[in-house]
């Protein structure tokens, strides 16, 4: 599923991206 990586990317942008 495509949509789980762009939600991950978003997630990660929601978080600032810390989550490594």
């Amino acid at each position: 599923e495509k949509w789980l990586e762009v939600s991950k990317a978003i997630f990660d942008e929601m978080h600032g991206r810390r989550v490594e």
